[in-house]
């Protein structure tokens, strides 16, 4: 009488001699870590009149406030009365092991508190190589844009004389080209300006403004640079991934049925 036995009880040491294979010859996929730097200084510096910081030069700055500030002409004062504040903030970017792959870049600005009497407000994120300072030529850093976002008042303008808050959202912005660029040329500094894109239209009654304050270097929540990116090389060669141990397990597993099968297959003309 044939008696069957479980295939498996004699794959085992096929399946064992797999498995060893697999993990002295399957390298580890590199799996993605995160670096993150917090600003390093922040400044903010008066331009007046507004958007012409060449022909008046920088009134005057501080730090570490970051904050962005613009207001129309008060024409029953000066038709030349407008005036702008730009924020610039700094990182010391994270140093990548070598080989490393940056998978993206992400500038995050936390939002204090913001109003207006206008309407929607835009502001413009700049990006440049920085020095770890703040300074004077940080506030005229419009030549590369990385991107903008728009604040709303959270409820209806009834007047210039009232200011309404803005809906609170702090920036949030994929810099990945800006930072790969920086990292590919050595530069070690990120330095971004924020600046007015919706300038208040002149008014004869009154100053029309838009004001948003950040958090700057130092804060408790302060503005943070995040890097995703990918090491180079495998983590650890004689680990292996999960994909290729369980592949050649089910193909060892399938070879050792079929060649077992075959050999408990009865001889012809034996009646069990």
């Amino acid at each position: 009488m044939y008696v069957f036995k479980p295939p498996f009880s004699k794959a085992a040491p096929l399946l064992a001699w797999l498995l060893a294979a697999c993990l002295a010859g399957f390298p580890a996929t590199a799996q993605a870590s995160i670096a993150t730097a917090d600003a390093s200084v922040s400044g903010t510096g008066s331009i007046e009149p507004y958007g012409d910081p060449f022909n008046e030069g920088l009134d005057s700055m501080q730090t570490p406030a970051l904050g962005v500030y613009a207001r129309g002409a008060h024409h029953g004062i000066s038709p030349w009365s407008s005036l702008e504040y730009r924020g610039a903030v700094e990182f010391v970017i994270p140093t990548l092991p070598a080989g490393a792959t940056l998978n993206s870049a992400t500038l995050l600005v936390p939002m204090i508190a913001g109003s207006t009497n206008f309407g929607d407000f835009t502001i413009g994120i700049y990006g440049y190589a920085g020095n770890n300072a703040i300074d004077a030529a940080d506030f005229s850093q419009t030549a590369s844009l990385v991107g903008s976002q728009t604040w709303s008042p959270s409820g209806p303008i009834t007047n210039a004389s009232t200011m309404v808050s803005f809906v609170p959202s702090d920036i949030s912005l994929d810099v990945t080209a800006l930072v790969s660029s920086l990292v590919s040329n050595s530069d070690p500094y990120a330095g971004f300006l924020l600046a007015s894109d919706s300038e208040p239209l002149g008014s004869l009654f009154a100053h029309l403004q838009s004001t948003i304050t950040f958090a700057g270097a130092g804060y408790s929540l302060p503005p943070r640079l995040t890097l995703n990116f990918t090491p180079g090389g495998p983590i650890n060669p004689r680990v292996p991934e999960a994909t290729s141990v369980v592949a050649w397990l089910g193909l060892g597993s399938c070879g050792a049925a079929v060649a077992l099968g075959r050999r408990r297959r009865p001889a012809r003309g034996v009646v069990g």
